[in-house]
């Protein structure tokens, strides 16, 4: 025999061996794999879980809004003069029409005597006829303006309310136009915020607006929608919203004060609402695995199997999961399920780490939570009483001799 076919018949023995050995490896390890798999699924998932219950839930939107007071004026100087007297103080209640600066005006009291007598003296004549119409028509204008120009040198409120800042002191020379002092009338105060455009068909006119300011933040005060601007603003997307203010309780706040605004925009009743933490998001599908009985589980608790990590026992449910479909989700941290579970299911919402479709279920009680009723007492007729605490006390107290035998 030649020594190339040697060669060759060594080669293929060699693959030959090294597929061998690749399939006897990969069946290892897939046996491998597969008890481990079978022994996870064997070892049950603690798991806190709760009854769905139908209550109320609403949406809330918060922002910051600005306090506004009901009338607001700048009071300006009408002529130009030297201020000859300032009637009120800072902080005084004035009322409409009451006198507050008068501005000196000795040259203005002699044009009005003059345009008086002027006036007079060609009446007289229009009345013999030596003089027209139009001519006197003349000298009554100039009447008219003149007393205006007196009028003008006694500012007075236009409107009645709170004296603010007074800009001028009596002796000061002041320009038409000038600013002389502000009157604010506080109440109603009325708070303005912004929406976003998205939520203006859930914002009414009448609904409630709930307002805390940071001088007193533990203090709610109740408002009213009372406008909704009829146009949105065409550079921040929103809509301008006031809501006025319940006076008796608003005796603390002040106009331009910050304050944070909290409206209830939806409210939906007798609805299933479970804890946002239960719920879970796979491929755009939003899912709830809830705790249901095992058809295979055992019905007498004591030939249940006991798994020897912790000694725990076969609580006889296993986890379902159940694609749903939410709706409002408030700042509470709580869900509103529209479809998907019923009321009483048992609702899984801590645990779901290493949960699977199937997987036992070992119950954690918390007597600090209302989880821990519900786990053992569960609404559902179709499901298997979890673990009592009985059991638990007599589980933890097997674990604890067996760990001191072995000491």
């Amino acid at each position: 025999m030649s020594v190339e076919p040697q060669i060759l018949i060594n080669y293929h023995k060699t693959q030959f061996q090294i597929v061998l050995y690749s399939i006897l490896i990969c069946f290892v390890l897939c046996s491998c794999t597969k008890s481990a798999e079978q022994k996870n699924q064997a070892r049950p998932v603690a798991v806190k879980f709760e009854a769905a219950t139908k209550s109320s839930i609403s949406k809330s939107f918060e922002t910051v809004g600005e306090l506004k007071a009901d009338k607001e004026v700048l009071v300006a100087a009408e002529k130009a003069g030297q201020i000859e007297y300032v009637y009120v103080r800072e902080g005084s209640y004035v009322y409409e029409g009451q006198l507050l600066v008068k501005i000196k005006g000795e040259d203005a009291r002699a044009e009005l005597d003059q345009a008086e007598n002027d006036f007079n003296s060609f009446k007289s004549l229009y009345e013999q006829g030596a003089i027209s119409h139009q001519e006197l028509i003349k000298y009554e204008t100039n009447l008219r303006r003149t007393k205006s120009t007196m009028s003008n040198l006694e500012i007075r409120s236009r409107i009645s309310g709170m004296v603010g800042q007074i800009y001028i002191d009596p002796g000061d020379f002041v320009t038409l136009g000038m600013p002389i002092m502000d009157i604010v009338k506080n109440y109603p105060l009325r708070v303005s915020y912004n929406i976003p455009e998205k939520i203006i068909p859930l914002v009414k006119l009448g609904q409630l607006v709930e307002i805390t300011s940071d001088a007193d933040p533990n203090k709610s005060i109740l408002c009213y929608v009372d406008f909704i601007a009829p146009r949105v603003d065409p550079k921040s997307r929103s809509v301008l919203v006031r809501a006025r203010v319940d006076d008796s309780k608003a005796s603390n706040l002040k106009a331009n004060q910050f304050v944070t605004v909290k409206q209830e925009i939806l409210e939906n009743k007798d609805n299933i609402v479970v804890k946002e933490t239960a719920i879970y998001l796979d491929q755009g599908q939003e899912y709830i695995y809830i705790a249901v009985e095992d058809p295979n589980a055992v019905n007498d608790k004591e030939k249940r199997k006991s798994f020897k990590a912790g000694e725990q026992v076969d609580s006889g449910l296993i986890a379902k999961r159940i694609p749903i479909k939410t709706g409002i989700r408030n700042d509470e941290g709580m869900v509103e399920i529209v479809s998907g579970i019923s009321n009483g299911d048992l609702v899984i919402y801590a645990g779901l780490h290493s949960i699977y479709p199937g997987a036992k279920l070992m119950p954690v009680l918390d007597e600090d939570s209302p989880a821990t009723n519900n786990a053992q007492t569960p609404t559902s007729a179709n499901t298997v009483n979890p673990l009592s605490k009985t059991e638990v006390t007599n589980t933890k107290t097997r674990s604890i001799t067996k760990s001191q035998r072995k000491q």
